[in-house]
């Protein structure tokens, strides 16, 4: 009869102990819960823990990642672009990044997490922003909420002018083809009107997340006297888009793949 009491008391401690630790997460859950700031500075992307808000790319592309389970919070920086991070925390399920100042280009990519910028509110897909002499909101997929109205998909948005445009059309690859082997290192595209400048980009991975090499030029082709790539893998994919003299840019040429052949 003792050991039937005793053993029902250690089992009523642990039921109170249960129901303790789990109202103490669920407190801790509500909570704005600040997640870690990473990010890589060169095209290795080993991912180092830092304290620094104010990140300038320099010559690299840097990507700035919020790691949150089943949430996607991503910046991107191009070359010579500047982003400096206010707030950064998870209210409830909601996940709040604010962005207090931006330069050069910078491009947002989120799943289920929202971005502030100003008045400009990002929640799901891939935006970029363009902060030079004049400032634009692009998206190139989902869409943005700027002072209560929409930017959606294929549209972008001048805050000068205050003007909604249509991105302009991708521009189309002619050389090399789809899954060749490249022996020369010449990259053709078609020309564009009244475009200022193109942007070429090779990384690892079909989303360009883990970029190798990047190039802005004038001219409608790149055919450098040598081409130097980290040989992470025998395999790349490579896209180019434009800018146009008036500052608006186009949508991402289609992927496409170069072989390195094994000599």
């Amino acid at each position: 009869m003792m050991y039937k009491i005793t053993l029902n008391f250690m089992r009523a401690n642990l039921v109170l102990w249960f129901i303790a630790i789990l109202s103490f997460l669920s407190f801790q859950c509500r909570k704005e819960v600040r997640p870690n700031l990473f990010f890589s500075s060169d095209f290795s992307y080993d991912l180092s823990d830092v304290e620094r808000r104010e990140i300038f790319s320099g010559s690299k592309i840097i990507l700035i990642n919020f790691p949150f389970y089943k949430r996607v919070c991503l910046i991107k920086l191009y070359p010579k672009s500047y982003v400096k991070i206010g707030e950064a925390f998870r209210r409830g399920k909601e996940i709040r990044i604010f962005l207090e100042s931006v330069s050069g280009i910078v491009v947002l990519i989120a799943h289920e997490c929202n971005f502030f910028f100003r008045d400009l509110i990002f929640s799901d897909g891939e935006m970029r922003i363009k902060a030079s002499d004049k400032l634009f909101f692009e998206v190139i997929d989902g869409e943005a909420k700027f002072l209560g109205f929409k930017i959606k998909k294929g549209q972008g948005y001048s805050v000068e002018t205050k003007d909604i445009y249509v991105l302009p059309r991708e521009v189309k690859i002619i050389f090399p083809r789809d899954g060749a082997e490249v022996f020369i290192p010449l990259f053709l595209w078609e020309k564009i009107d009244k475009s200022r400048r193109y942007f070429l980009e090779i990384a690892i991975d079909e989303n360009f997340l883990k970029p190798v090499f990047f190039y802005e030029i004038e001219d409608n082709k790149f055919f450098p006297q040598s081409l130097t790539l980290p040989r992470f893998s025998r395999s790349y994919f490579w896209r180019v888009w434009y800018e146009l003299e008036d500052g608006r840019s186009s949508f991402y040429s289609e992927p496409k793949v170069i072989n390195i052949p094994n000599f």
